[in-house]
Parts: C-alpha cells; structure tokens; sequence
C-alpha cells in the first residue's frame, strides 16, 4: 500500500483516493435527486442539501475505515495463526 499523507492526517492510498471519489460521486447523486423533494421553509435547500452531503459522506467514510480495520483484523490473525 503506497502511503500519502491525506485529509484529516489519515494517510491514505491511491485505492482510498479512489474510494473517496466514488464516495463523493454517490453522494452528490443522492443530492442532486432532493432538489425535486420539498423541504421545509425553514430552512434553505442548499444548507439542508449541504447536511445530507455531510451525514452521507461521513456514514460512508465510516463504513470503510469500519472494513479496513476489519481486515486488517483477519491479517494479523492470519499472520500470528502461520
């Protein structure tokens, strides 16, 4: 795995740069079918779209450092278990 310094001082590889995208590519899919959903006066489109990128994008990220260190997991077991 190629380390890279990335956001947040995660390092990251190029497969994780490209998961990142496609992260960003689904997310802004979701959003962009909102705009046809009404949403509350309250308050304006583009800030609730900006939250549901937010949660989306997070929930995304987690699920895969989730995965990540999962099998990292059944690496280090497989490893000690030789």
């Amino acid at each position: 795995m190629k380390n890279r310094s990335g956001h947040s001082g995660i390092i990251l590889s190029d497969d994780d740069r490209a998961l990142d995208e496609a992260a960003v590519t689904i997310v802004d899919a979701l959003v962009e079918t909102l705009e046809g959903e009404q949403t509350q006066e309250i308050e304006p489109f583009e800030q609730y779209t900006n939250q549901v990128r937010l949660h989306l994008l997070k929930d995304i990220t987690n699920y895969a450092q989730r995965m990540i260190r999962g099998h990292l997991a059944i690496i280090r077991e497989m490893k000690e278990n030789k």
